[in-house]
């Protein structure tokens, strides 16, 4: 229900699959430029978030990255303990996706992201550590699980991973005011907040949308954005 792009012990070498597996098949079976000059990565939502991620950590792959509506940049708004799911969860501690289900969207999202960025094998049913903890009737951190969380979110990897950002030939991403998954604006600002903080260039745009409304048809953002970006910044 969710790799993140990531390589995980519970769900696969996602990583691995996008930025190799995926890319050589592609330029073996088509008429490609395969060089990275010529090759750039979007998608949206968690497939923001994975061009995003994936773009910062192998410029020798993709020169130009778009991420539409970016999930999981970072901490914040329904991305925190805040968000009554990790109650349930902690509280009804579910063992397969059907049980997260009875709580709705949410306690399912946060299963697949930790088992993607917090795998555990040796953890029944979910295979995966959550990132808090119930002690003495509160939530809070819980360790190794909240830093491994950390440590693939986008805003705090900016640091690590300038010099790699600034060898990008282009990398926008955006965000509509009215996003009902409440943490993409306020992550997406401070992702361009720590890029400009680098010195890297970038550019972020917010929009008057929600998650998907803008994105599709003639107006939409994937045609009058998206795509002219690539071609605008890609190598022919």
């Amino acid at each position: 229900d969710g790799s993140f792009y990531v390589n995980s012990i519970t769900t696969g070498n996602w990583e691995d699959f996008i930025v190799s597996d995926l890319v050589h098949y592609i330029d073996g079976k088509y008429r490609t430029l395969a060089r990275p000059e010529s090759r750039g990565i979007a998608g949206h939502s968690m497939g923001g978030y994975g061009a995003i991620k994936l773009g910062m950590k192998h410029p020798e792959v993709y020169s130009v990255v778009y991420g539409i509506n970016p999930a999981l940049l970072g901490w914040g708004q329904d991305i925190s303990a805040d968000n009554p799911a990790f109650d349930f969860i902690l509280t009804k501690q579910p063992k397969t996706i059907e049980e997260a289900m009875k709580g709705g969207f949410y306690p399912v999202g946060i299963i697949v992201v930790a088992q993607a960025f917090s795998p555990n094998v040796d953890q029944p049913g979910t295979f995966a550590d959550l990132p808090f903890k119930r002690m003495d009737g509160k939530i809070e951190k819980a360790e190794p699980a909240y830093t491994r969380w950390t440590e693939n979110m986008p805003v705090y990897m900016v640091d690590k991973y300038v010099a790699n950002l600034k060898k990008l030939r282009g990398l926008k991403f955006d965000s509509g005011y009215e996003d009902e998954f409440k943490h993409i604006p306020p992550t997406s600002r401070a992702l361009s907040a720590a890029l400009t903080k680098n010195g890297v260039n970038h550019v972020f745009e917010e929009y008057n949308g929600d998650h998907r409304n803008r994105m599709m048809g003639r107006t939409g953002r994937l045609a009058n954005e998206v795509l002219p970006y690539f071609w605008m910044l890609l190598e022919r």
